[in-house]
């Protein structure tokens, strides 16, 4: 059987669905008017390597398992290259959150002991001021209800890439978000956020493919890394720690 890894189509310049007239049309020009026929001065190995495709490609029998073969081959490099794209998404990791760095571009500010409610990030604009980890009391369930659930934002993937992209909420806690979007995004990976409500700093913990739509969209789980609302009152600032 005929090396799989030799492309047969190629060396002799044919599409794989081409008719056996010109496959052997194209084989007469090379041997012939190209003169790599070794008696027309051609080399011999590549001569011998031209013979093998044709003999092939003009036999139905060899051609259909040598498709057959090719087919086979591009589906394991397919699935190889596949699983590589998942190893590298799944040992990809970000750094941990850092009170004296900014947690989207990693830039320092030294403010880690003096980090005030208003303070931004000088490089890439992200709020800086720590989310706290809240318990759900009375006062913090009742704001929870009062604040509508769904409404868009933007948020950034990257830095200095200053390209936006849109998101919608889709629940909202004390403690981050959930929020439905079409960018696909890796578990860990740290946005910044720019809404209305409030602008934050997110970590993704959670995703998965939202199956009742036709077109691709995520929702996606964030945790708050730092968090600023744009008006205190009546928000979660005042709710029981």
């Amino acid at each position: 059987m005929a090396n799989s890894r030799k492309n047969y189509y190629q060396i002799l310049h044919v599409q794989p669905d081409a008719p056996a007239e010109v496959i052997r049309a194209s084989y007469r020009t090379m041997m012939q008017q190209l003169k790599m026929h070794p008696d027309l001065g051609g080399d011999h190995d590549t001569a011998a390597l031209v013979n093998e495709a044709y003999k092939v490609l003009t036999n139905p029998v060899a051609k259909a398992e040598y498709d057959a073969s090719l087919k086979s081959a591009v589906n394991v490099q397919s699935s190889s290259t596949e699983n590589k794209e998942n190893q590298r998404r799944e040992s990809k990791t970000y750094p941990s959150y850092q009170v004296n760095l900014c947690p989207f571009c990693q830039s320092p500010h030294g403010l880690a002991n003096a980090l005030q409610y208003d303070n931004y990030c000088i490089e890439c604009g992200s709020v800086l001021y720590p989310a706290t980890k809240q318990v759900h009391g009375k006062s913090g369930q009742r704001m929870i209800q009062r604040i509508d659930k769904q409404w868009p934002l933007t948020f950034y993937i990257n830095w200095p890439n200053t390209q936006k992209y849109i998101g919608q909420t889709q629940d909202v806690s004390l403690n981050g978000l959930q929020i439905v979007t079409d960018v696909n995004l890796e578990i860990g990976q740290p946005i910044k956020i720019m809404s209305s409500v409030l602008d934050a700093v997110a970590r993704v913990v959670n995703q998965r493919e939202n199956e009742h739509i036709q077109f691709k969209q995520w929702r996606v789980g964030l945790e708050f890394l730092t968090l600023r609302f744009h008006h205190t009152r009546g928000t979660f600032l005042s709710i029981d720690a």
